[in-house]
């Protein structure tokens, strides 16, 4: 788990799509969904990707995020770590003048 987390931050981009397709499969199950979000901070890492203008894993890292949610233990547990994220995320979707 721990090297499939450091290749996120590989300074290849090749690894890091590699682990961002990985980890959009594993969401999916909800056993390593609640393994990850109980023993690795992960969310701030899939917010910065989605946040960060031009970011090439954004579409990942939401559905990372989606595939998360489709139990309702994680999502409440994926709601609740995201919620000081909020206003960050909202702010990229709503433009407020």
């Amino acid at each position: 788990m721990e090297a499939l987390f450091a290749t996120l931050n590989d300074p290849n981009a090749l690894i890091q799509k590699d682990a961002m397709n990985s980890l959009v499969n594993l969401s999916s199950d909800e056993v390593f969904n609640h393994i990850v979000l109980e023993k690795y901070n992960i969310l701030p890492t899939l917010v910065r990707c989605i946040t960060v203008a031009r970011s090439p894993f954004a579409d990942k890292a939401a559905s990372i995020l989606s595939n998360m949610t489709r139990n309702e233990l994680a999502a409440k547990k994926v709601f609740n770590d995201l919620e000081k994220h909020l206003p960050l995320l909202l702010g990229i979707y709503t433009k407020v003048k």
